[in-house]
């Protein structure tokens, strides 16, 4: 399967509920931050492109993927239509202040993250890799 939908994007712009319509439009998954977060080979993928500047394998990350929408992926939609020319651009936007907050309210629920850095090395990780892909 080949990507068919990027999304442009950021997070917090109504990206789960796209993510939801394009899985029933195309009865296939779609790529989302959830999958990052719940598959270690796709955190680790991420770690070693956004923080350590190594290659990333874009067809075979998203294979499988009809879609793939939210962060990182909206970082990187322009590369994204470079290796999926035929896939259509999707871009979610949202009241800049509306979305600040909830940008947020996000962060502020990811307190736990600094204590479980401190024993995890997987959360520091994916601490890093928040900080390249979602807060510069």
């Amino acid at each position: 399967m080949t990507l068919k939908v990027i999304g442009a994007g950021f997070g917090r712009t109504g990206t789960l509920s796209t993510q939801r319509a394009l899985e029933m439009l195309y009865e296939a998954p779609c790529y989302h931050m959830e999958v990052v977060l719940s598959r270690p080979s796709h955190l680790d993928a991420w770690h070693d492109f956004s923080v350590h500047g190594r290659p990333m394998d874009w067809q075979a990350l998203l294979g499988g993927f009809a879609a793939a929408v939210d962060f990182p992926i909206c970082n990187h939609f322009e590369t994204l239509m470079g290796e999926f020319p035929d896939a259509r651009v999707v871009l979610n936007t949202r009241d800049p202040e509306a979305w600040w907050r909830s940008l947020e309210a996000m962060i502020s629920k990811m307190k736990w993250l600094r204590v479980a850095r401190l024993f995890s090395s997987r959360a520091r990780r994916f601490g890093r890799f928040i900080e390249v892909e979602v807060l510069q």
